[in-house]
């Protein structure tokens, strides 16, 4: 992302209309009805200088609506989707599976503390190397008490999912503006 003067970054909930104006009316202010907001936003984007990535990410239930306005705004923009869904005129690109070392990795990143190598290399086998379950497995064990790799992966093995059960808190860090100009 080095390579790019801006970044805007869109998580996809509800509609792009709304996701826009929720995650980039921040600075400047957009005012008006949703669609005049919405449009100002996109005028704004498109007129910006540079290089410029959008990232549109979990796009995996677009409105037919969404699915066609996408291919047609920020013409000036590299587009980045992130979805399970495939789209037509859209390039796909299938990810590989994370390696061991990138796996071990990524759990680290979300739990810290000491661990068995061997336990996680079990649960990491197990899961099939599946980065969402990866990082929710950490989380689980980060946020419990009780809970241990060995408890998380017999759990798996036995498709037993009941039996974990944590608060996992998925806040977005409210510092990270959706638009960031790079310098």
């Amino acid at each position: 992302m080095d390579s790019f003067d801006y970044v805007a970054w869109i998580k996809y909930r509800e509609s792009l209309q709304t996701d826009f104006i929720s995650q980039i009316n921040e600075s400047p202010k957009f005012d008006g009805t949703p669609d005049q907001q919405f449009n100002q936003i996109i005028g704004y984007l498109d007129n910006l200088k540079g290089r410029k990535l959008l990232v549109l990410d979990n796009f995996d239930n677009p409105s037919a609506k969404d699915e066609t306005k996408i291919k047609n705004i920020l013409s000036d923009f590299k587009i980045l989707i992130t979805s399970r869904n495939q789209f037509d005129d859209i390039q796909d690109i299938f990810l590989k599976e994370l390696s061991k070392e990138d796996a071990i990795k990524l759990f680290e990143k979300h739990y810290t503390k000491e661990y068995n190598l061997n336990e996680l290399e079990q649960l990491l086998d197990q899961i099939s190397y599946h980065t969402l379950l990866i990082e929710l497995s950490a989380k689980v064990l980060k946020n419990s008490r009780v809970a241990s790799i060995s408890s998380v992966l017999e759990s798996f093995k036995n498709r037993n999912l009941e039996t974990i059960k944590t608060k996992i808190n998925f806040r977005e860090k409210k510092n990270k503006p959706a638009l960031q100009h790079k310098k």
